[in-house]
């Protein structure tokens, strides 16, 4: 993944200079670690994910992805004041993560965590919910156990 941020970082410079011409920019976006399914393969991601999904719910600042991405909107991108950079012209979103006491929180869950005491030390809960319905199950509204005709299915057409 390394290779690829840098890859990203590099070209979001690159049309940030032909952007500038017509007065617009690109920004490569930092965003909190969020559930994915890209991100569920990550070694050591999920009790990562459990504690920090646990510390902010607690403290009201947990997003997923789509609350992320408005605040990215709202608060970063149409900023009255200008795009937000860093020091390295990266939009940062994760701020909430970053803060000190969230991350010693988490770290103080990640230390108490086992294989015994997952779903209790962490928001396990949240975790599964997130994935489920990343997958497209555990919709509110949704009959699971509703019959369907699998012939029918197969015969629609995008």
């Amino acid at each position: 993944m390394g290779r690829a941020k840098v890859d990203l970082h590099q070209t979001s410079h690159a049309l940030n200079l032909k952007l500038a011409n017509y007065g617009g920019g690109a920004y490569a976006t930092v965003c909190k670690a969020l559930v994915t399914k890209a991100s569920v393969f990550i070694p050591a991601f999920t009790p990562y994910i459990l504690a920090l999904y646990k510390v902010m719910k607690a403290q009201g600042t947990h997003e997923t992805c789509i609350e992320q991405m408005q605040r990215l909107f709202s608060d970063k991108l149409y900023n009255p004041q200008g795009v937000p950079v860093d020091g390295e012209r990266l939009l940062r979103i994760d701020e909430y993560e970053l803060a000190s006491d969230v991350q010693e929180q988490v770290s103080t869950l990640m230390g108490q965590m086992n294989e015994e005491n997952f779903k209790s030390v962490g928001d396990y809960a949240g975790y599964k919910q997130e994935f489920l319905q990343l997958n497209g199950f555990d919709i509110e509204g949704v009959d699971y156990n509703q019959e369907f005709d699998f012939e029918e299915l197969v015969s629609l057409k995008p």
